[in-house]
């Protein structure tokens, strides 16, 4: 057991370390949009996982599965290396700024600190269903399937419905803000975590699990895009680091808090803490709230003057004609 911990855990590290090097030379060039394609492409082989890991169980065994992983890992070292060997982060030219004013300059940034905090969240409730979502499918909606295990299955159905929203809307937060976008996908979330709960069968089920995983997955892109318009690019790699690493603790903190509400309520609060999660999470992008409730109070105000102005214009038009 230890040596398996410490296995997932040096696996972990070499992930993490080839994400930040992805965002920060996308970050340092402004390609913002394809941090979301680069995450779409990635829950392609999250998709995929599953499919390949019961096609290889049937052909081999576990101990040959994990030399297949370590040779697949060499081959990405590798490919990466003759990739990149020629980009350099613009942080790391000639140490323009000593390493204490890096992190004075991001510890200090509480626009930084609020973004990070809504990308916490966003990873928390994300991961927190992944993980146990497959639980519930099996012990509360007790479906089944034929091929795989159902899983398996509704978390390639999860992934998928990630891959083709990070893909195909990575420019959705410059079209109408970070904020608005986010806001709006992950209370589109709350309403599918409403559904599933009502929703009997295994394909009501997976296609509303496809739009949760279609709500949840842009709002990481979103939150980094919005971090990386606004870098100096001597913060890169600084930030971005800092950024991820804090943003993680919701990937650990996330599944295991809902593990020991599970063990005491039973799995059925998983959609209901689910949904308080995105609320909250969407809360967070929210900078200012009063705005925002004074917004709301004046929304019947304002449809009352709009209405009135056009009956006094449908009024003006009848006495012309």
């Amino acid at each position: 057991m230890p040596a398996f911990v410490f296995g997932m855990a040096v696996l972990g590290v070499g992930i993490s370390m080839c994400r930040v090097i992805a965002v920060c030379i996308l970050v340092q060039y402004r390609e913002n949009a394809v941090i979301g394609i680069m995450y779409g492409f990635s829950s392609i082989g999250q998709t995929t996982a599953p499919f390949l890991l019961r096609l290889i169980q049937k052909v081999t065994t576990w101990k040959h599965f994990f030399w297949i992983i370590m040779a697949y890992f060499a081959i990405i070292g590798i490919m990466q290396f003759f990739v990149l060997k020629d980009v350099v982060l613009y942080g790391s030219k000639g140490d323009l700024l000593p390493i204490r004013q890096k992190w004075h300059g991001i510890l200090t940034d509480k626009k930084l600190w609020k973004r990070i905090m809504s990308l916490t969240l966003s990873q928390l409730i994300t991961e927190s269903w992944a993980h146990w979502m497959s639980t519930y499918v099996k012990d509360i909606k007790k479906l089944t399937f034929h091929v795989l295990s159902i899983g398996s299955f509704e978390l390639a159905i999860y992934r998928s419905g990630a891959t083709v929203s990070s893909i195909c809307f990575s420019h959705l937060y410059k079209k109408v803000g970070y904020k608005r976008s986010n806001l709006a996908l992950l209370w589109s979330t709350c309403g599918f975590l409403i559904g599933i709960n009502e929703a009997q069968g295994i394909r009501s089920v997976s296609i509303l699990n496809a739009f949760i995983g279609f709500a949840l997955a842009p709002t990481l892109a979103n939150m980094l895009g919005s971090i990386s318009s606004d870098i100096n690019l001597p913060y890169v790699e600084t930030t971005v680091s800092f950024a991820l690493a804090v943003s993680t603790t919701g990937v650990v903190v996330g599944p295991l808090v809902l593990s020991f509400l599970i063990r005491d309520f039973g799995i059925d609060v998983i959609v209901g803490t689910s949904i308080v999660m995105a609320f909250v999470a969407s809360l967070s992008n929210i900078h200012e709230p009063v705005s925002l409730v004074n917004s709301i109070k004046a929304l019947p105000r304002r449809a009352f003057l709009q209405s009135d102005l056009v009956r006094k214009r449908l009024m003006n038009h009848k006495e012309q004609l």
